[in-house]
């Protein structure tokens, strides 16, 4: 999605347990060329088919193209001339409309989304953040993403670091720290998450301020809007707070970083 949205393709999104009918009705509508599916997902420990369903909405539509993500690695319906593995367009040429200079940061025949992952010892991939979100910490850029990554490293998972204007060094970083559930905050965890970047990144990127919250204002989709953290650090207007799944959450984060608007 962060790649579609970055190109500036017209694009609209399907829950994945939409019936065939439900999903034929938004490719109609939307009159969609192209869609992006998977092979099936896994739900409470169980292996959910997903490409057939998507196979019985297509009928009586104008896509011309199914990329399909290949998740859990079975046997599915495969259309050849049509159909097309995500792991083998992601080295190929774009498709019509797509400007080549979308594919340059890497070479010509890659697209890069600015997105930042790691992948564990079991395969799953987690994205970290973006990329091209970076401080200036006197003098080193250093992104948010690496940061997070680096506090996530310690075993009580915190995450959402931001930066903060600093006269001495021009930005610095600041964390709302998440923990797991049963870990109490205390000044001694500050500082183990403080060495756990130093370690990992070292001391140019260690948070100036780390706060422990319940929660961090996200969208009702689940995403984490980093924008209002960012205006609370920097005592800059949050914005809109209606479309949150949580707003409430904004007015005890700004008791805790001593917002003053």
């Amino acid at each position: 999605m962060p790649a579609v949205v970055r190109i500036g393709a017209v694009h609209t999104g399907e829950f994945s347990a939409s019936s065939p009918e439900s999903l034929r009705d938004r490719l109609v509508d939307s009159e969609a060329k192209a869609l992006i599916t998977a092979d099936g997902y896994w739900r409470r420990g169980k292996q959910m088919a997903l490409k057939g369903q998507a196979d019985q909405a297509l009928a009586r539509t104008a896509v011309e193209k199914v990329v399909v993500d290949r998740r859990l690695g079975g046997e599915v319906p495969f259309h050849k001339g049509r159909d097309v593995w995500y792991h083998e367009i992601v080295a190929g040429r774009p498709f019509p409309g797509i400007r080549a200079t979308y594919f340059g940061d890497l070479g010509p025949n890659f697209y890069f989304t600015k997105d930042r992952a790691r992948m564990d010892e079991m395969g799953n991939i987690r994205i970290t953040g973006r990329v091209d979100e970076v401080m200036n910490v006197a003098g080193h850029r250093r992104a948010t993403a690496e940061v997070e990554d680096a506090l996530s490293q310690h075993p009580s998972c915190p995450r959402s670091p931001w930066s903060r204007p600093d006269d001495p060094k021009g930005e610095v970083p600041v964390a709302f720290v998440l923990l797991k559930k049963g870990v109490q905050p205390s000044e001694d965890l500050k500082k183990d998450l403080i060495k756990s970047v130093d370690r990992h990144i070292g001391p140019t990127a260690r948070p100036a301020a780390i706060y422990f919250a319940e929660d961090v204002p996200k969208t009702r989709a689940g995403k984490i809007m980093r924008q209002v953290l960012k205006a609370l650090v920097r005592n800059e207007p949050v914005g809109d707070l209606p479309t949150l799944r949580n707003p409430e959450g904004v007015e005890e984060l700004q008791k805790i970083v001593g917002y003053r608007g």
